[in-house]
């Protein structure tokens, strides 16, 4: 499983990924992606609290406490905290020239709604270490790779965004070496259990993939 994710996550092998993670995207393409992106990250804290809510025991849900808490914001317990994560990234936004209103408001391509959509059906509907395997051995384990390569693309390619509209970017690349664990932890858990569970959680992985290619 771990090799298909490997191989196939979108942001270093779908072709606009590529172009992102190369530099090659011109400003307007940039600020273009970061409107549809927006409303993809808009909808982090409801899959988190919907692993929440849909966990067995008390022992996962004290697990999955603390990316509910990251993606809601540390600030909300500790002043040096940082924002909400969906913040962090419309401070991007606005990091880029957008003005909110603009990003709020975006038409939307169909491949955002189709994946934001779904995955919402699988967080509400599907058994918890579905949507876990999806989203933390999938999204949450490359993100740390990703953005760190990414970060050295907009220090050496797209220079004309500051620093300081970045932090999200940042944050994401050390916070999530830590969800990762987490959910495999939990999965792992279900996997042992019997073959339909380790086809379910493959099958998870693969669809997430697919969504993205759109």
């Amino acid at each position: 499983m771990d090799d298909v994710v490997d191989k196939y996550f979108y942001g270093f092998y779908h072709p606009l990924g590529c172009d992102l993670i190369e530099g090659k995207l011109t400003p307007e393409e940039l600020r273009f992606l970061a409107t549809q992106e927006y409303h993809y990250y808009a909808s982090t804290t409801w899959w988190n609290a919907s692993k929440l809510a849909q966990s067995d025991t008390l022992e996962h849900q004290r697990l999955l406490h603390g990316p509910l808490l990251d993606e809601l914001g540390t600030d909300l317990i500790n002043p040096d905290g940082y924002a909400a994560h969906t913040l962090l990234f419309l401070h991007y936004c606005k990091s880029l020239g957008l003005l909110e209103e603009e990003v709020l408001n975006t038409s939307l391509v169909p491949g955002v709604v189709l994946a934001v959509t779904e995955l919402r059906r699988i967080a509400n509907e599907r058994p918890v270490f579905e949507f876990l395997a999806c989203s933390n051995l999938v999204v949450e384990r490359m993100r740390p790779r990703h953005y760190t390569k990414l970060l050295k693309t907009f220090a050496s390619q797209y220079t004309w965004v500051p620093r300081e509209g970045l932090v999200f970017y940042e944050v994401h690349a050390k916070l999530d070496t830590d969800h990762e664990s987490l959910g495999r932890k939990i999965v792992n858990q279900y996997i042992e259990k019997s073959k339909r569970d380790q086809d379910a959680v493959f099958s998870a992985v693969l669809h997430h993939h697919t969504l993205f290619f759109y």
